[in-house]
């Protein structure tokens, strides 16, 4: 049975490809879930014209991401941390501390999805080159500088 993928399926194919697939996967799987339609020429016109607007769509947020990347990149967020008398750090930098700092000063311009690449917490002080995951493969470098609480 020939149907038209609405989503990717991993083992099957990616969305808005057309596949041939077993009668009872199409009837018992793929058609309750709404993860394919089945495949007539009303149908395949149907889907040329999604997949238009969808690549549109598509192109349009990464455009919208790359002028994001534009702004941020290379931007340094000044963390303060408490030290000890022989320059220890007490506690540590996470992933969600420098969402949150990243929120709060770019006032909204990221959405709470964006994924910090950051490999294990920060515990010196120093300055850090940390790369962010905005989406739709598109990447940003901040700086992040970890200084001693001044008292």
């Amino acid at each position: 049975m020939k149907v038209i993928l609405l989503k990717n399926i991993k083992g099957t194919g990616k969305a808005f490809e057309i596949k041939e697939v077993s009668g009872g996967f199409a009837r018992n799987f793929l058609l309750p879930k709404n993860l394919a339609r089945i495949a007539d020429p009303e149908s395949i016109l149907k889907l040329e014209k999604e997949k238009a607007a969808w690549q549109k769509a598509e192109e349009s947020e990464k455009e919208t991401l790359l002028k994001k990347v534009e702004i941020i990149s290379g931007k340094e967020f000044i963390f303060r941390v408490k030290t000890g008398k022989k320059g220890e750090v007490f506690g540590s930098i996470v992933k969600e501390d420098i969402k949150k700092k990243l929120l709060a000063e770019t006032e909204g311009l990221y959405k709470d999805d964006l994924e910090i690449m950051l490999g294990k917490p920060i515990k010196a002080l120093g300055g850090y080159d940390i790369p962010i995951e905005l989406g739709r493969g598109v990447e940003a470098k901040i700086k992040i500088r970890v200084l001693a609480e001044e008292e």
